[in-house]
């Protein structure tokens, strides 16, 4: 077990475990505890939902402004250019800048920064720094307010206290809402702008349907001949394909005439297990994402109803996917693959589909690694050894030589 400092120890000692406490108290008895410290701490709230975020309609992620902020100084860096670079800094972004500020996050992995937030027309550039942006939660999301063309409004909501959340494997979601120097009341309006944001149901999980579909798309109910969608549910939809085209390792693009929506959910549902994602979009938003990417090769195939299987990690484990559904599902049609800039007709992608996983590929190599290594060690150890025993010669024989004493070779 863990060895607990006398700090802990009075802190949790003040605290009956065998009742519940309401919020107010709760954050009293919080600020009650514990001695003084050499820096401002952070108070968090803790919310077990009781949710599987395995499961894609349980994944809860969402935003909060809170009335008193965090007390944490936010830099807000925002790509953008013309008139909204200028909106971008008269309302107060520490960094503005486009394909610039772009290149100097690519060639200087330059991370000064706590926000990025773009317009959808820079998402093009931006999509290209998945990779740098994505494992450390500063690439823009539509979905987060991060990508959109107001960008004074979202300016304003990061400094004035906006955060963002998402569950946990456990189920939990943990959001910071405030400093200890704020105060119990200061503190209790912060929860309290969280607990309103459940009640009023905005606190939620993110539906299957949105998660996967993008506005417009043949499987979402509702859409005219147009898809009905509205000129900022397309700018939505490109800037979303491009955030994920901008992390991905391969592109998948499959054909799916002919399939139910309960296959489709079957197979949306195996690329998530294998942390990838499929995304249906209308075929010309999809071609505007594309023309941004490395993926570009795929335009002009899209052609009818067609899906883009993304891998985010092992691109082997997508094509291993997409071609076993191939084959169970014969309405399932691969068309081709864009892997490392490279395209893949549908045959080369099967063909990648029968090479081992990464993690074999890895261990077979340091296995191939080892045994040359033990050949190498013996190798140069030997004519160490063969040397010892020609200089023990040489010295016998000056020995003998001076005593008169013959010796043999």
């Amino acid at each position: 077990m863990a060895t607990r400092s006398k700090r802990y120890r009075a802190a949790a000692g003040a605290i009956d475990r065998n009742r519940r406490y309401p919020l107010d108290e709760a954050i009293r008895t919080l600020l009650a505890s514990g001695g003084p410290t050499k820096f401002d701490e952070t108070v968090e709230l803790a919310v077990r939902l009781g949710v599987d975020p395995r499961q894609a309609d349980q994944n809860v992620r969402g935003t909060v402004v809170l009335p008193h902020g965090t007390g944490k100084a936010v830099r807000v860096l925002v790509f953008a250019k013309g008139e909204k670079a200028k909106e971008a800094t008269e309302a107060g972004a520490d960094h503005v800048g486009a394909e610039e500020l772009a290149k100097k996050i690519q060639d200087e992995q330059w991370l000064e920064f706590d926000t990025a937030i773009a317009t959808p027309d820079m998402m093009g550039a931006v999509g290209r720094l998945g990779k740098i942006l994505g494992p450390r939660g500063l690439m823009p999301n539509p979905k987060v307010g991060t990508v959109t063309f107001d960008v004074g409004k979202a300016i304003r909501e990061v400094k004035a206290g906006k955060v963002e959340f998402r569950v946990e494997k456990a189920g939990i979601v943990h959001v910071p809402i405030g400093k200890r120097s704020f105060g119990a009341e200061r503190l209790l309006e912060n929860a309290q702008a969280l607990q309103a944001r459940g009640r009023q149901g905005q606190l939620r999980a993110e539906r299957r349907g949105r998660d996967d579909h993008e506005p417009g798309c043949p499987h979402r109910p509702g859409n005219g001949a147009d898809g009905g969608m509205r000129r900022a549910e397309k700018v939505e939809s490109v800037a979303g394909l491009q955030a994920d085209l901008g992390r991905a390792t391969v592109a998948v693009l499959a054909e799916y005439r002919g399939l139910t929506a309960g296959q489709m959910d079957r197979l949306r549902r195996a690329v998530r297990e294998a942390e990838g994602r499929c995304r249906i979009a209308k075929n010309t938003l999809a071609r505007r994402a594309l023309s941004a990417s490395r993926y570009e090769p795929l335009g002009p195939m899209l052609r009818g109803p067609v899906a883009l299987m993304l891998g985010f990690k092992d691109p082997v484990a997508i094509a291993k996917l997409a071609s076993k559904f191939a084959d169970e599902l014969p309405k399932l049609e691969i068309k081709a693959a864009v892997l490392d800039g490279q395209v893949l007709p549908a045959a080369e992608v099967k063909a990648l589909a029968t090479l081992p996983s990464r993690e074999v590929v890895i261990a077979r190599l340091l296995g191939l690694l080892q045994a040359p290594a033990g050949q190498l060690l013996r190798t140069l150890n030997e004519p160490a050894a063969r040397l010892a025993r020609l200089v023990d010669a040489v010295g016998r024989t000056r020995e003998g030589a001076a005593n008169g004493t013959p010796v043999a070779d």
